[in-house]
């Protein structure tokens, strides 16, 4: 049964263990140097702690979840797919960032980081959903 949406975004997630997954060949060697893009990924994952993952953030009544969207599941792999249960929820903050912000979302033992246009009203809707989670 699924559960009731409060809100949904087109958004990025910062995924630590999100890998580049494109397949070799010459045609792509051609377009793309692919060695140098994988060493600036890499530098990016090392400094940020993981890569930005495009997909959909969807608010639910019970949980704040994350998808890839099918090019960003085609070009990466790794734990792309995210459920963090609203209950678990204890401190949701908006960071700055670059054109979109960022909402850090606290969990015991984990920090997801999403980033979204008209980040804070989805922030106050995750804040407000998980106080109504945690009964508070």
């Amino acid at each position: 049964m699924a559960s009731q949406i409060i809100g949904t975004r087109a958004a990025n997630a910062l995924v630590e263990d999100a890998e580049l997954a494109l397949p070799g060949g010459a045609a792509l060697d051609s377009i793309v140097d692919l060695h140098t893009v994988k060493l600036v990924l890499a530098a990016f994952k090392t400094a940020y702690g993981g890569l930005w993952v495009g997909g959909r953030a969807t608010l639910t009544i019970s949980d704040i979840s994350f998808r890839p969207n099918a090019m960003n599941r085609a070009i990466q792999t790794g734990s792309m797919d995210i459920v963090v249960p609203l209950p678990a929820v204890v401190r949701v903050e908006v960071l700055r960032g670059f054109v979109t912000q960022i909402i850090a979302i606290h969990a015991p033992g984990f920090v997801v980081k999403i980033r979204c246009f008209n980040a804070h009203a989805f922030a106050d809707q995750i804040r407000s959903a998980a106080d109504s989670a945690r009964g508070a």
